[in-house]
């Protein structure tokens, strides 16, 4: 087996082999990691064989037609810890769409409206960004409840919510929500003109995210495949069909519903973005998502330190990877 190595960086799990777009892990790579497993643990072993089948998933494939495609937004909620990432990951959502971008939404806390404005004003796709305020998107009903239920969670459950709102409100086909965090390497056509898109799949699976759903709508399976991406194509009609659907009618009643129903004995209890949305198409337009290959991988890099070096990083990790996340606490 390879070892790929970029300077300091040695990719040694078998994730950063399984997930490379370029590579189908087959029942002989396995066998060892299986042996290993038994040293590992039973949660080892369940995780080693769950990203072994999400990894043997087709690639997103090329387009028949880069032509006359439906115009998107992009969407990404900052903060400022990760203002270092924000003009690297405009620009690669950006030059990684066949979509034409019509617009940049970037939402922030009010306090830091100003200094992320200061920060993209120079930004080559400058015309088409738009810093918002999260008080201008959720009213304070719905920050005050999150604020009282998640009080150690806050920032993390706020996101979630901020994008429900936005996507349901916008204006256009579709909108790439993007993490903070995270480069998209490789360009995709995320909307074609039949409202077909990829809906990527992770190995990523916890347990109380599908029971909650599930309490939600009960067409939404428990054992099912992860859709936790860190990015994802959101169609702002099937989003407000799948809320319907559920019989909710706005986005705190969602928000209720989730009060209502959540684990409070659990540390991770709610994905009410990227779960909700992808059980959602599944249940109700499964002829409109291209089940895909994920292919992404965990790094923590810093693009303000040596920019020749992170663009010649960025480079050798997109021959293998549809994107990077740069997660802090990695």
């Amino acid at each position: 087996m390879n070892i790929v190595k970029f300077k300091s960086m040695h990719f040694l799990r078998y994730t950063y082999l399984f997930n490379r777009f370029d590579y189908k892990p087959n029942i002989i790579v396995l066998l060892p990691y299986l042996f290993f497993s038994l040293a590992k643990g039973k949660n080892y072993r369940k995780n080693l064989i769950r990203s072994y089948e999400v990894n043997r998933i087709n690639t997103f494939p090329e387009p028949a037609s880069k032509n006359n495609q439906p115009a998107i937004e992009i969407l990404v909620n900052s903060t400022s810890k990760d203002f270092k990432y924000l003009n690297a990951v405009i620009n690669h959502a950006v030059a990684n769409s066949y979509n034409s971008i019509a617009k940049v939404s970037i939402t922030v806390p009010n306090k830091e409206v100003d200094d992320c404005r200061k920060l993209l004003s120079e930004n080559e796709y400058n015309k088409i960004i738009e810093v918002k305020s999260e008080d201008d998107i959720l009213n304070y009903r719905i920050t005050n409840k999150i604020k009282e239920h998640f009080p150690q969670k806050y920032g993390w459950v706020l996101q979630q919510f901020l994008t429900i709102e936005q996507v349901i409100t916008s204006q256009f086909s579709g909108v790439l929500q993007v993490n903070s965090d995270t480069l998209i390497l490789k360009p995709f056509l995320w909307l074609d003109n039949n409202g077909n898109q990829p809906l990527f799949v992770s190995s990523e699976y916890n347990f109380p995210y599908y029971q909650l759903l599930n309490k939600i709508n009960n067409k939404f399976p428990i054992e099912t495949y992860s859709h936790i991406t860190h990015h994802m194509m959101f169609q702002p009609k099937f989003l407000r069909a799948i809320m319907n659907n559920s019989n909710l009618s706005s986005t705190e009643h969602l928000l209720d519903a989730v009060l209502e129903n959540y684990d409070r004995n659990t540390a991770s209890p709610i994905c009410i973005e990227f779960e909700f949305y992808a059980l959602g198409i599944l249940a109700y337009f499964r002829e409109n998502a291209v089940i895909s290959k994920f292919s992404n991988v965990s790094l923590r890099l810093d693009p303000s330190v040596n920019n020749v070096e992170f663009e010649s990083i960025i480079k050798k990790l997109s021959k293998m990877y549809n994107s990077v996340s740069m997660h802090s606490y990695l």
